[in-house]
């Protein structure tokens, strides 16, 4: 078996049966043998950026959503970044085929991918599911308007499974970015052809915040998807929300070192022991996301009426 592999998820085209998961079709279109690659003792058989983020957040809400395999509904935050993740990945696998696609054909996209999503979205919050929707619009035109151009997409939602030490870990990359090397300003459009190109993992994210510089720089998500890819340039491209203003768009580069890998490595294989040993705590009473509003479990756990 290969150690590590990639596909395009344009490739993982469920042929072989209708009743594969997406994963086990990854695997199976990768070469890769499940019997060699997945561990047993976790839950899945394999961990990913998702399932070591959600432990990281709260160890209990793991247990529920991953080991008791209790369904949760939809969020409006989710149900919004899921439809413009829809929208960016449909014009930008246009673009690399070489036939752009409008902005209409995108925001149809969009439109469609939050009408589905929002069917199982049971409380809207302090939001309604027509403003939501209008936001997310707003969000994909501002990504065409001051994105789409600057990006030079090589590989689109590619996934991956690879052991991250010991830990069989499987992956979508949102985006594969081929940019030139050396920037410098003022470079003519002849000069940025013929420097030096590096390839760019990039991360989408539409959020309400500007990422910090700290926080793009120590990502682990980003770490991982470099070491996948073996290149140390990675960038999130951001969708900023505001209350009185559009959406604003903004990119933030960053780099990985050896260093980072190896402490990304050693932590994965932390969190995927304390999974398979059946250690899951409790986050902090004062943590972000311990309340209604924020976990779908709050009503089994610290919320549970005596």
């Amino acid at each position: 078996m290969t150690k590590g592999n990639v596909l395009e998820h344009s490739q993982v085209v469920n042929m072989h049966n209708p009743k594969e998961s997406r994963t086990e079709a990854l695997l199976r279109q990768l070469n890769v043998v499940p019997a060699d690659f997945l561990d047993p003792k976790l839950p899945k058989g394999f961990f990913s950026n998702s399932q070591y983020n959600s432990h990281l957040i709260c160890g209990r809400a793991y247990e529920y959503k991953y080991v008791q395999q209790i369904s949760t509904p939809d969020y409006s935050a989710t149900t919004r970044g899921s439809s413009v993740h829809s929208g960016v990945e449909h014009m930008l696998r246009a673009k690399m085929a070489g036939t752009p696609a409008t902005v209409e054909q995108g925001l149809a996209v969009v439109a469609a991918a939050f009408d589905a999503k929002a069917r199982g979205v049971l409380d809207w919050g302090d939001e309604d599911a027509g403003k939501a929707k209008d936001l997310s619009l707003a969000l994909f035109k501002t990504y065409t308007t001051y994105g789409l151009a600057k990006i030079n997409p090589i590989a689109v939602e590619k996934g991956f499974a690879k052991k991250i030490g010991d830990v069989p870990m499987v992956g979508w990359i949102d985006l594969i970015d081929d940019q030139p090397a050396i920037q410098v300003p003022g470079m003519s459009a002849k000069e940025v052809a013929s420097a030096p190109r590096q390839k760019v993992i990039v991360d989408l994210k539409t959020s309400k915040a500007k990422w910090s510089e700290n926080e793009v720089r120590l990502d682990p998500q980003l770490t991982l998807y470099s070491d996948v890819e073996g290149t140390p340039a990675v960038r999130v491209d951001q969708l900023i929300s505001h209350k009185s203003k559009p959406p604003t768009f903004l990119q933030a580069e960053s780099f990985r070192t050896p260093r980072d890998v190896e402490i990304m490595v050693e932590h994965v294989g932390e969190v995927a022991d304390l999974v398979k040993k059946g250690i899951f705590p409790r986050t902090q009473i004062d943590n972000w996301s311990c309340n209604v509003k924020h976990c779908s479990f709050w009503t089994l756990c610290r919320g549970k009426k005596t």
